[in-house]
Protein backbone atom coordinates (compact mmCIF):
# COMPACT_ATOMS: atom_id res chain seq x y z
CA UNK A 1 0.00 0.00 0.00
CA UNK A 2 3.05 2.11 1.07
CA UNK A 3 4.51 2.11 -2.82
CA UNK A 4 1.11 2.93 -4.63
CA UNK A 5 0.61 5.88 -2.09
CA UNK A 6 4.14 7.36 -2.68
CA UNK A 7 3.81 6.81 -6.34
CA UNK A 8 0.37 8.47 -6.16
CA UNK A 9 2.17 11.73 -4.48
CA UNK A 10 4.26 12.25 -7.39
CA UNK A 11 1.22 11.21 -9.65
CA UNK A 12 -1.19 13.53 -8.43
CA UNK A 13 1.87 16.59 -8.40
CA UNK A 14 2.01 15.76 -12.35
CA UNK A 15 -1.69 15.76 -12.58
CA UNK A 16 -3.37 18.56 -11.35
CA UNK A 17 -5.14 20.15 -14.50
CA UNK A 18 -8.63 18.42 -14.76
CA UNK A 19 -8.47 18.24 -18.82
CA UNK A 20 -5.26 16.11 -18.03
CA UNK A 21 -6.28 14.13 -15.88
CA UNK A 22 -10.01 13.44 -18.04
CA UNK A 23 -7.06 12.55 -21.35
CA UNK A 24 -5.17 10.43 -19.37
CA UNK A 25 -8.65 8.31 -18.11
CA UNK A 26 -9.64 9.05 -22.09
CA UNK A 27 -5.71 7.10 -22.98
CA UNK A 28 -5.67 4.82 -21.38
CA UNK A 29 -9.00 3.18 -22.30
CA UNK A 30 -7.34 3.32 -25.89
CA UNK A 31 -3.96 1.77 -24.71
CA UNK A 32 -5.42 -0.69 -22.67
CA UNK A 33 -8.30 -2.07 -25.14
CA UNK A 34 -5.31 -2.29 -27.96
CA UNK A 35 -3.36 -4.19 -25.19
CA UNK A 36 -6.01 -7.06 -24.19
CA UNK A 37 -7.50 -7.26 -27.29
CA UNK A 38 -3.87 -8.54 -28.33
CA UNK A 39 -4.05 -11.74 -25.87
CA UNK A 40 -6.02 -14.94 -27.13
CA UNK A 41 -6.76 -15.63 -23.64
CA UNK A 42 -7.11 -11.83 -21.87
CA UNK A 43 -9.19 -12.95 -18.88
CA UNK A 44 -5.85 -14.76 -17.71
CA UNK A 45 -4.16 -12.03 -18.10
CA UNK A 46 -6.89 -9.68 -15.94
CA UNK A 47 -6.48 -12.49 -13.41
CA UNK A 48 -2.63 -11.83 -13.36
CA UNK A 49 -2.78 -7.96 -13.48
CA UNK A 50 -5.41 -7.49 -10.63
CA UNK A 51 -4.26 -10.61 -8.14
CA UNK A 52 -1.44 -8.40 -6.74
CA UNK A 53 -3.31 -4.70 -6.86
CA UNK A 54 -5.72 -6.23 -4.42
CA UNK A 55 -3.00 -5.96 -1.77
CA UNK A 56 -1.27 -2.24 -3.22
CA UNK A 57 -4.16 -0.06 -3.80
CA UNK A 58 -7.40 1.28 -1.74
CA UNK A 59 -10.42 -1.21 -1.86
CA UNK A 60 -12.68 1.20 -3.56
CA UNK A 61 -9.73 1.80 -6.50
CA UNK A 62 -9.16 -1.60 -6.46
CA UNK A 63 -13.49 -2.15 -7.32
CA UNK A 64 -12.96 0.58 -10.26
CA UNK A 65 -10.05 -1.34 -11.63
CA UNK A 66 -11.98 -4.50 -11.64
CA UNK A 67 -14.94 -2.93 -13.11
CA UNK A 68 -12.70 -1.49 -15.85
CA UNK A 69 -10.39 -4.62 -16.43
CA UNK A 70 -13.34 -6.33 -16.58
CA UNK A 71 -15.71 -4.27 -18.81
CA UNK A 72 -12.50 -4.42 -21.24
CA UNK A 73 -12.02 -7.95 -21.01
CA UNK A 74 -15.50 -8.41 -22.21
CA UNK A 75 -15.86 -5.63 -24.82
CA UNK A 76 -12.32 -6.91 -26.35
CA UNK A 77 -14.43 -10.07 -27.04
CA UNK A 78 -17.57 -8.39 -28.74
CA UNK A 79 -15.70 -5.77 -30.58
CA UNK A 80 -12.88 -7.81 -32.38
CA UNK A 81 -10.53 -5.58 -33.59
CA UNK A 82 -7.06 -6.85 -35.76
CA UNK A 83 -3.45 -6.65 -34.31
CA UNK A 84 -2.54 -3.51 -36.19
CA UNK A 85 -5.49 -1.63 -34.68
CA UNK A 86 -4.82 -2.85 -31.66
CA UNK A 87 -1.05 -1.76 -32.22
CA UNK A 88 -2.14 1.94 -33.60
CA UNK A 89 -4.54 2.41 -30.20
CA UNK A 90 -1.91 1.71 -28.24
CA UNK A 91 0.83 3.89 -30.15
CA UNK A 92 -2.40 6.34 -30.29
CA UNK A 93 -2.41 5.97 -26.49
CA UNK A 94 1.36 6.35 -25.73
CA UNK A 95 1.98 9.61 -27.59
CA UNK A 96 -1.77 11.58 -26.57
CA UNK A 97 -0.38 11.06 -22.77
CA UNK A 98 2.57 12.85 -23.84
CA UNK A 99 0.70 15.64 -25.85
CA UNK A 100 -2.14 15.66 -23.13
CA UNK A 101 1.54 17.29 -20.89
CA UNK A 102 2.14 19.29 -23.28
CA UNK A 103 -1.39 20.45 -23.99
CA UNK A 104 -2.14 21.14 -20.01
CA UNK A 105 1.64 22.62 -19.67
CA UNK A 106 2.35 19.63 -16.93
CA UNK A 107 5.48 18.24 -16.10
CA UNK A 108 5.56 14.22 -16.85
CA UNK A 109 5.71 11.83 -13.85
CA UNK A 110 8.54 10.09 -15.63
CA UNK A 111 10.52 13.10 -16.34
CA UNK A 112 10.99 13.62 -12.48
CA UNK A 113 12.99 9.79 -12.36
CA UNK A 114 14.47 9.67 -15.90
CA UNK A 115 17.66 10.31 -14.96
CA UNK A 116 17.67 7.94 -12.12
CA UNK A 117 19.74 4.84 -12.34
CA UNK A 118 16.42 2.58 -11.18
CA UNK A 119 14.46 4.67 -14.11
CA UNK A 120 13.33 1.09 -15.93
CA UNK A 121 12.42 -0.43 -12.78
CA UNK A 122 9.87 3.06 -11.62
CA UNK A 123 9.18 3.40 -15.16
CA UNK A 124 7.52 -0.38 -14.88
CA UNK A 125 5.74 -0.11 -11.47
CA UNK A 126 4.71 3.49 -12.96
CA UNK A 127 3.03 1.37 -15.91
CA UNK A 128 1.35 -1.51 -13.79
CA UNK A 129 0.38 1.37 -11.40
CA UNK A 130 -1.08 3.44 -14.64
CA UNK A 131 -4.95 1.80 -14.11
CA UNK A 132 -5.38 2.80 -10.71
CA UNK A 133 -3.27 5.93 -10.25
CA UNK A 134 -6.14 7.77 -12.98
CA UNK A 135 -8.98 5.79 -11.34
CA UNK A 136 -7.98 7.51 -7.66
CA UNK A 137 -7.12 11.10 -9.26
CA UNK A 138 -10.53 10.49 -10.91
CA UNK A 139 -12.55 10.02 -7.76
CA UNK A 140 -10.17 13.11 -5.66
CA UNK A 141 -11.10 15.22 -8.24
CA UNK A 142 -14.45 17.12 -8.50
CA UNK A 143 -14.59 18.28 -12.59
CA UNK A 144 -16.39 21.52 -11.63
Amino acid sequence: MDLFKNYYDDFKETHKNELNIFLHLFTIMCGFFGFISLLPYNYIFGIIYLAPLICCVPKQVFNNCFLFVSAFIFMSYVYIIDFYQSISLMCFAFMFQEFSHLLTNEKTMVSNYFCNKDFMKRYLIHTYFLIPLVIKRCLNTSFE
